[in-house]
């Protein structure tokens, strides 16, 4: 015996293959499906609240990367206003008297300051040139 039921060689009482429906074509409405419904208003709440957190993680994350670089930039402005000052101290040392004079005689440069008749004072006006130490540019010195 065959385990496969016997075809029957009589086309008239042979039953119909049953014609099986292709996955394009939708349900009966009736038929009943195994899924879990969800109210529409819930799932509208779920995603809102999901697209919340995730906006609220996007925008901590970026606050978060310029705080860190704004603290990155105080940092270097207060580094460079330290050396700015800095600098300042040592131009002020190098621009006394007695450091310009050693450095002048470091150079193998031998000056000295103008004495008051060698001063000349510049104006902006044609015929106002005048050396300082007479009447009139003493007052102004």
């Amino acid at each position: 015996m065959s385990r496969h039921p016997r075809k029957s060689k009589n086309k008239i009482f042979a039953r119909p293959a049953k014609k099986r429906r292709s996955r394009r074509e939708n349900r009966r409405w009736n038929d009943t499906l195994h899924a879990w419904a969800l109210p529409i208003n819930v799932s509208i709440l779920i995603i809102g609240v999901v697209i919340t957190g995730v906006m609220y993680a996007v925008i901590y994350n970026s606050c978060n990367s310029i705080y860190a670089e704004v603290e990155q930039e105080d940092i270097r402005a207060v580094e460079l206003l330290e050396e700015m000052q800095r600098e300042r101290a040592k131009w002020d040392n190098m621009k006394t008297p007695v450091n310009l004079q050693t450095r002048l005689l470091k150079h193998g440069i031998a000056m000295s300051s103008p004495k008051p008749g060698q001063r000349i004072v510049m104006t902006s006006s044609p015929g106002k040139t005048g050396v300082l130490g007479t009447s009139e540019y003493a007052v102004n010195r």
